[in-house]
């Protein structure tokens, strides 16, 4: 792992924990512009994928362990989908906080073995 792609991964580590302290849906940041990974590599495309959508996120750490761009097959459609219906009903902050949790948990899970954030 490059010392961008690190420095990038523990900064969503950081922004995910954050999301699991969010107070209200708009506390609650989920989107591709507030992550630092996305901010790496949802541009890059790969050359061998088969189709459009699947090419973005070419070299992140996330793509690389789901084999999906976008972050699906992680816990985030599920943060995506709880902050959403936040907004309109208050009963789904549980929901959000325990996708959150299990996003960062996602996130730390691929940290190079050697990291001392994975032990801690």
């Amino acid at each position: 792992m490059t010392p961008a792609t690190l420095d990038a991964l523990k900064a969503s580590i950081v922004k995910w924990d954050n999301n699991t302290h969010a107070m209200t849906p708009a506390d609650a940041k989920v989107s591709g512009d507030t992550c630092p990974l996305c901010a790496l590599f949802y541009d890059e495309m790969d050359p061998a994928a088969d189709d459009e959508d699947n090419a973005r996120c070419h070299g992140c750490p996330i793509k690389a362990r789901t084999g999906h761009s976008n972050c699906h097959s992680t816990p985030w459609m599920d943060a995506w989908n709880a902050k959403h219906q936040w907004i309109s009903n208050p009963n789904y902050a549980p929901a959000f906080i325990a996708a959150a949790v299990r996003m960062r948990d996602h996130l730390i899970s691929l940290l190079p073995a050697d990291s001392e954030e994975r032990a801690a």
